[in-house]
């Protein structure tokens, strides 16, 4: 007497081996323990990709010059750029002078506590990645910073100080994959 269907339908199923459909590989991995392996059938199998190749995927440099793709490529290079949106807030400006960057200098050497580099930014109108290029902070200043920077951490809790670890790791990660 069977007390329930789907008992004696699933124990029916693991007996019975699967046909194959999709490609077995080393990461197709089972769902559960009782169920057979998948059984290959003998003969050559041809998975073609799902969709057919182009002209787009192969990189132009690899295209030898009597390719007639590389023609199609060149043609579906001329994209007009002209509606596209751009990076930069606004038009880019040229407007600093030598005389300006060496000013800009002076000032932060004189007093960096006052002349920061968002001070800097908003006196010439200058994008921060720039103002950080022209003014370097001194010996003196970066050792200031890293003991304030020391003293905000003595009041961290242990659960963030591990969190900020974990973050260089990651980062110290980032770099290794580049």
């Amino acid at each position: 007497m069977i007390r329930h269907f789907s008992t004696s339908a699933r124990r029916l199923a693991a007996k019975t081996p699967r046909p194959i459909t999709p490609f077995p590989t080393k990461y197709s991995s089972p769902a559960s323990a009782y169920k057979n392996p998948y059984i290959i059938p003998p003969g050559v199998h041809h998975h073609p990709a799902p969709a057919a190749p182009s002209a787009i995927h192969t990189p132009y440099v690899f295209l030898p010059d009597s390719d007639p793709r590389k023609a199609l490529l060149a043609k579906s290079a001329s994209v007009d750029t002209t509606n596209m949106p751009t990076f930069r807030k606004g038009k880019a400006q040229y407007h600093i002078t030598e005389a300006d960057i060496k000013e800009m200098r002076r000032l932060h050497e004189s007093d960096p506590e006052v002349w920061t580099r968002a001070a800097l930014m908003e006196k010439f109108g200058v994008s921060g990645y720039f103002a950080g290029s022209i003014v370097q902070a001194s010996a003196q200043r970066v050792k200031s910073m890293n003991n304030e920077l020391a003293k905000i951490k003595t009041n961290w809790s242990q659960r963030r100080a591990d969190a900020r670890l974990e973050r260089e790791k990651r980062k110290a990660y980032w770099y290794n994959d580049a």
